[in-house]
């Protein structure tokens, strides 16, 4: 029940032919590479609740009030927020200063909410660890992150993303 993989290993399951993971529309992390904020750098951006979540007591969850502090802390986070996760006004590139490009592999797809629901249930953390169990390997086991605000052509053209699935 609670390692799928394992059970069927044990019942003789082997690795047959390779799998490759494509997520769905906002199914891949999101990094930041460069910003004018050096606290965001290296930093995951989609999904990171943390990044965008409000205090405690806003939704009413405290019993004491919100300083005005914490209300502005939280307006200049989900400020940054959105200036880093928005593509510059011509809806291809990024903003100036700032740099965000997905995570590759199968990290990039394996957990995408991060600070929200457990890691077992994100992405394809499940599935990733199943087929591992059975014997999968990088070898056969794959996965296409890609940045999902951008069109598939302009993918291949910044990023190389559909090469990368040949």
């Amino acid at each position: 029940e609670g390692r799928p993989g394992a059970g069927l290993r044990a019942l003789g399951a082997r690795p047959g032919h390779p799998v490759l993971l494509l997520p769905g529309l906002m199914g891949t992390q999101l990094r930041v590479w460069d910003s004018p904020k050096s606290g965001w750098i290296d930093q995951l951006l989609w999904m990171d609740v943390g990044k965008v979540r409000m205090p405690a007591a806003l939704k009413g969850n405290r019993g004491s009030a919100v300083t005005e502090e914490e209300t502005a802390k939280t307006i200049r986070r989900r400020e940054q927020f959105a200036r880093h996760i928005m593509l510059a006004h011509d809806g291809l590139s990024d903003p100036p200063g700032v740099v965000v490009r997905p995570v590759r592999g199968i990290d990039g797809v394996a957990q995408v909410v991060d600070g929200l629901v457990s890691v077992e249930d994100s992405g394809f953390r499940r599935i990733v660890d199943g087929l591992r169990e059975v014997g999968y390997t990088p070898e056969n086991l794959a996965a296409v992150g890609y940045d999902w605000r951008l069109s598939c052509k302009h993918l291949e053209e910044r990023d190389g993303t559909l090469s990368e699935i040949r």
